[in-house]
């Protein structure tokens, strides 16, 4: 089982440096091992990256905003949490559509 974990680390840290590098981020979570931080930022970002199996209905749901998104729009969704104020809904969007708005280059 050690092996299995040790494996899965690497790739979160694969998929971190990719990300960080394809969006001209500064890789934090290297420099600062051990120390709670983002895992890339600019001056404008602070970006952690996860992954997860689920989140179905978001997909469906960023399906239908880029079915719905007029040309040049951002399509975008937000997520009301049950139990939370307005203020802390989750705005998401795809990762392509946030680099061509936001990457460099």
């Amino acid at each position: 089982m050690e092996d299995a974990r040790y494996k899965i680390a690497q790739r979160w840290k694969a998929d971190e440096d990719y990300y960080c590098k394809d969006l001209g981020l500064k890789r934090l979570g290297h420099i600062r091992r051990g120390i709670a931080c983002a895992d890339g930022e600019n001056d404008v970002f602070s970006v952690d990256i996860t992954e997860s199996k689920g989140l179905k209905f978001l997909d469906k749901e960023l399906n239908d905003a880029q079915a719905h998104a007029s040309e040049g729009r951002l399509p975008l969704v937000i997520t009301r949490l049950l139990q939370k104020d307005r203020g802390d809904a989750i705005v998401s969007m795809r990762y392509r559509d946030f680099k061509a708005w936001f990457g460099e280059g």
